[in-house]
C-alpha cells in the first residue's frame, strides 16, 4: 500500500478553515462526495495515494464552493 506524505497544517490555517466553514453556517455534519468509498476507520496516514489524491480534490471542490457562497 502506498502512503502519502500530508503537509502539516499551521493551527493559524485549520482556525481560518473552521471560520470559513462556521460563517458559511455550513457546519453540520456534511459528507463531502469522493468517487469511491474512502473506509472511514483510516486515518490520513493509511490513505493510499489515489485514495488522498481523491480527498483532497474533493477537499477543494469544498472550499471552493463556500468561497462562491
Amino acid at each position: 500500500m502506498n502512503t502519502v506524505k500530508i503537509p502539516t497544517i499551521t493551527s493559524k490555517q485549520l482556525n481560518y478553515a473552521v471560520s470559513l466553514i462556521v460563517k458559511t453556517g455550513k457546519a453540520k455534519y456534511r459528507q463531502i462526495k469522493t468517487e469511491q468509498d474512502i473506509p472511514a476507520d483510516k486515518t490520513l496516514s493509511q490513505l493510499t495515494k489515489a485514495e488522498a489524491t481523491q480527498l483532497i480534490g474533493a477537499l477543494k471542490a469544498e472550499v471552493e464552493g463556500m468561497r462562491r457562497g
